[in-house]
């Protein structure tokens, strides 16, 4: 560990094989089950679609009658619907359909509305005119083209997203078998602290953000969150808190109180009632950062974030959130990232990394990115105002503008662009 902590990666792999997915599931009904992780794969019951059927309004016909005489007459018998049963196709003839329609047997092309040159109705009957230039597509859905019976459609693990959702109900299943939510429970510290709605005790009090922060950003997350409340800084009503909270949930999250200091009391508890997986984390923002477990029937792990607002958000997208997806069921990935020009100059020292705000900018068909001027930890509206962050790893020393720098938006961690 170097004078300012852990490197970053070094604490990535220690989050990663320090936590597993939870245990238990429970069945959730589709439309209760976005953002959730699958406990099972599913399983096609039948093959999607299940029956040839049309992908146009048109008329249904045999490749060889259309290849056979381009622009020539065919004659109309028939009519066929969605929800309908299609006849058999007669033979050298067309039958009028329509999108989602089954497919009539003997018919292997369907002649879009657009594609056919004249149609009309005479003393025989109704009739159409073939194109000159037969189309190739056959805007047939094929049976199985989607999904065949057997095949696995979800994977065990998978974060439901809507089209997910939209695959189960398209195999008749209304429920799904997830894995439970994870229990978190978020606590504050500090004996400036007040809650947004009570008043002003003393000149030095201060408005806690920190939980409303952390509220909104565990709330996109398959999580049930408990309030713990602001702590005093006194090691014994802090120790009875985190204990009596680690028998109920599966991770604690705090913020405030995580560095060294006289009123700095969560390492020292997480050293004395379970393990210290790290203490402080070789980052700016965000170095006090440390994480461990208490000790109870089941461990429960405890993250102990810094007390400013930014150092909040950064350490908790960074490192609280792999960890929670990780514990809800998910896999163990990077956020997404891509490479961009910057648009600042700047020094960084050495041996740490770095997550400066960034705000993209768009200019000339070119794509820049540009840094918030107050990178201050207590500033919430670098957060506001940014796109996401600027990633500089602990080699960089100097960034000048031109450089390409790497970029985490915001929204390739959960988080809604401004």
């Amino acid at each position: 560990m170097n004078e300012y902590g852990i490197p970053h990666m070094r604490a990535l792999e220690l989050l990663r094989d320090g936590f597993a997915a939870v245990a238990g599931s429970e069945r959730v009904e589709l439309g209760h089950a976005l953002g959730r992780y699958l406990d099972a794969p599913v399983l096609a019951k039948e093959s999607i679609p299940s029956f040839d059927n049309s992908a146009v309004d048109g008329y249904a016909l045999s490749r060889s009658t259309l290849e056979k005489s381009p622009g020539g007459v065919v004659r109309v018998e028939g009519r066929v619907a969605a929800g309908e049963t299609a006849s058999p196709l007669p033979p050298g003839g067309a039958c009028r359909i329509f999108t989602g329609a089954p497919a009539p047997e003997g018919a292997d092309v369907i002649l879009m509305d657009e594609d056919v040159p004249e149609h009309g109705t005479d003393a025989n009957g109704a009739w159409i005119r073939l194109p000159e230039n037969p189309p190739r597509s056959s805007n047939i859905r094929r049976r199985g083209e989607d999904l065949s019976e057997g095949d696995e459609a979800l994977g065990t693990n998978t974060r439901l997203r809507p089209q997910d959702l939209a695959a189960a109900a398209s195999m008749g299943m209304p429920a799904l078998d997830c894995r439970r939510r994870v229990r978190v429970a978020v606590f504050s510290t500090g004996a400036e602290l007040r809650e947004p709605s009570a008043a002003k005790s003393s000149p030095a009090s201060i408005v806690d953000s920190n939980r409303v922060l952390l509220f909104g950003l565990l709330k996109r997350l398959p999580v049930d969150v408990q309030d713990g409340g602001i702590l005093p800084d006194n090691k014994d009503a802090i120790t009875a808190a985190l204990l009596s909270a680690s028998k109920q949930n599966d991770l604690l999250v705090t913020s405030g109180g995580a560095g060294r200091g006289e009123e700095d009391h969560l390492v020292r508890i997480l050293e004395e009632h379970g393990e210290l997986l790290f203490r402080r984390i070789a980052i700016k923002p965000g170095r006090p950062l440390s994480v461990g477990f208490l000790s109870s029937d089941n461990p429960c792990g405890c993250i102990a974030l810094p007390g400013n607002p930014v150092a909040v958000m950064v350490c908790f997208l960074m490192y609280a959130r792999p960890v929670l997806l990780r514990l809800c069921g998910g896999g163990w990935e990077r956020p997404e990232h891509f490479n961009v020009t910057a648009n600042f100059s700047m020094s960084k020292k050495p041996g740490r990394r770095e997550f400066q705000r960034g705000i993209l900018q768009h200019k000339d068909n070119a794509l820049t990115v540009a840094r918030f001027e107050e990178q201050g930890s207590g500033i919430l509206r670098s957060l506001r105002s940014a796109d996401g962050l600027i990633e500089l790893d602990e080699d960089t020393t100097q960034v000048s503008k031109g450089d390409e720098v790497r970029f985490l938006p915001f929204s390739s961690l959960g988080i809604d662009a401004p």
